[in-house]
């Protein structure tokens, strides 16, 4: 399968798409919270392997995954602050509220 390399959208300018590779994916960005969740997540597997506890096993391994390959929580994605960066840097102003007070 071979995937696009650029895209046009409605302003008629080409966008540069990139793709991360597998192994940069992997290799690169660790952090405390991945190492955690690697950590967590391979315990969680042996452990279950030794309990023979089978959906223990599938949900370590998704943590485990999660760390590995950087996605969900692990890699960074959970942040709610984008909302607040835009706020302060102006390009969303906050609305003021109004109260009526009620009789």
């Amino acid at each position: 399968m071979d995937l696009p390399k650029s895209i046009t959208v409605e302003d008629g300018k080409a966008y540069k798409i990139s793709y991360p590779d597998m192994k940069e994916r992997i290799l690169q960005g660790w952090n405390f919270r991945r190492v955690i969740y690697l950590v967590i997540g391979s315990y969680m597997v042996i452990q279950s392997i030794g309990l023979h506890e089978w959906m223990g096993i599938l949900l370590g391994g998704y943590v485990a995954s999660m760390a590995i390959f950087a996605f969900g929580c692990a890699g960074g994605n959970c942040s709610t602050d984008s909302y607040h960066a835009a706020e302060r840097s102006g390009e969303i102003k906050p609305e003021s509220v109004k109260y009526e007070e009620i009789q």
